[in-house]
């Protein structure tokens, strides 16, 4: 076992200088140190590997396809953010069509039974997609009942709305 020995001003000005583009293994072994211990030099520093030089494993570049959840989706940029990186394929179909989704809005399928084409792709609000998803669940005479219900909930709002509020007098 080595025994723990304190690092030289030469050694931190070689890890300051070679630790971003050389790989910690070499460094390592040129310091006859491990590269775990030139690793955590290096953080202590406050020196960190270059940009250019680090790729995680699983990066791939724009215009790659990969299956996530059951869905296409294509790398579309490389900003290091996935949300924005990634894309599925139907909207990015869907916009060569028809332009941008509409902001606030997410497309959802028409009829679930076709398959995911932008024609069978409708912009909506969230709201607009649980009601779209919910109310078509029942019988069309529940349906039915239930547009009714929101038609009277929705005039009884538009009637508070126009008339003034009503004020106790205790």
């Amino acid at each position: 076992m080595k025994k723990w020995s304190r690092w030289t001003p030469e050694q931190d000005a070689l890890v300051m200088a070679l630790y971003p583009t050389m790989p910690e293994t070499e460094l390592a072994a040129s310091l006859g140190r491990s590269p775990s211990s030139v690793r955590k030099r290096a953080m202590h520093l406050g020196v960190t590997k270059a940009r250019e030089s680090w790729t995680p494993r699983n990066w791939r570049p724009i215009g790659s396809e990969r299956m996530n959840r059951g869905l296409l989706i294509r790398k579309v940029t490389d900003t290091g953010n996935p949300k924005r990186d990634w894309k599925r394929m139907d909207v990015i179909e869907w916009e060569a069509v028809h332009g941008p989704v509409p902001l606030g809005k997410t497309l959802v399928l028409r009829s679930p039974d076709l398959p995911r084409t932008p024609e069978n792709l409708v912009p909506m609000t969230q709201r607009e997609y649980l009601q779209h998803v919910t109310i078509n669940q029942w019988p069309p005479d529940l349906q039915q009942v239930m547009r009714l219900r929101k038609k009277v909930l929705r005039e009884i709002e538009e009637q508070e709305k126009s008339s003034p509020p009503v004020t106790s007098s205790r």
